[in-house]
């Protein structure tokens, strides 16, 4: 490996692990959240299933959201669909690896889209970022543990913003939940945001991975959620497409399509 190729690594490892705590630790030891009924096959995140095609991935998005759509804070919601790329390691080149959705194209800073990755034009990664938001804390939690039947909560610290500054209050509340199918001995999420770029992990030995999260934030006794992600992979599959990568050819970048 050249030197420039082994201090890019060095700099991504380091990157990855300064990011951990933006979408939360992963969880020490060996999971129990593991799906013994199937259950996680029929998980969808904004209608987009494991298996999926193009169309029908990008149809499940645009009826979730369509035309005149309003977010929990009011904001008028604008799809803005581009070609996902990655960067072949035999060709340097661009390969499109998937389609990204914007929901706040015109923000300076959007952290706040939907990745959906193909193998064989099929969806093997669903990858939601959903930083700005903010929802109802016990129905939005509800409505999670109905949809996600089968998936193990996740309790985590919280804070309580007291005269505009947030405080830690040494209490925990369920903020989200989590299935994991096969042993995933160390946790790691296969998606985090590094710097400007994505950074992808698919080392877990486990085969499919699914975990939705968010931060709570108590203002006058009320919680909230925001601030969250949500994931769902395929890992063979994903596994499968980066071997692939190092074979394809060279696409152009494409522009915004709706």
């Amino acid at each position: 490996m050249q030197s420039t190729q082994r201090s890019h690594l060095a700099a991504t490892i380091a990157a990855l692990a300064a990011s951990s705590a933006m979408f939360g630790a992963a969880h020490a030891g060996t999971s129990t959240a593991v799906d013994s009924s199937g259950a996680i096959q029929n998980y969808d995140v904004l209608g987009v299933k494991l298996g999926m095609t193009e169309a029908q991935a990008l149809a499940a998005i645009k009826e979730r959201f369509p035309a005149g759509t309003k977010d929990s804070r009011g904001r008028a919601i604008t799809l803005k669909v581009t070609d996902y790329t990655l960067q072949s390691k035999t060709t340097g080149k661009p390969v499109k690896a998937g389609v990204r959705v914007d929901f706040y194209p015109d923000q300076k800073t959007n952290y706040d889209f939907v990745k959906v990755l193909f193998n064989n034009g099929k969806v093997w990664a669903v990858w939601r970022d959903d930083t700005t938001s903010t929802y109802a804390y016990e129905k939005t939690i509800s409505d999670m543990g109905g949809k996600y039947a089968g998936a193990v909560p996740i309790e985590d610290y919280y804070d309580s913003l007291v005269n505009g500054q947030r405080r830690g209050n040494g209490q925990k509340a369920r903020n989200g939940f989590e299935l994991y199918q096969g042993t995933c001995s160390d946790n790691t999420l296969p998606f985090r945001r590094v710097n400007q770029g994505d950074g992808i992990n698919l080392q877990s030995s486990c085969n499919k991975v699914f975990q939705v999260k968010y931060g709570v934030l108590e203002t006058g006794g009320v919680k909230s959620l925001g601030n969250g992600y949500a994931q769902l992979v395929d890992l063979d599959a994903g596994r499968n497409f980066m071997q692939s990568l190092n074979t394809s050819g060279p696409i152009p970048t494409g522009g915004a399509r709706l």
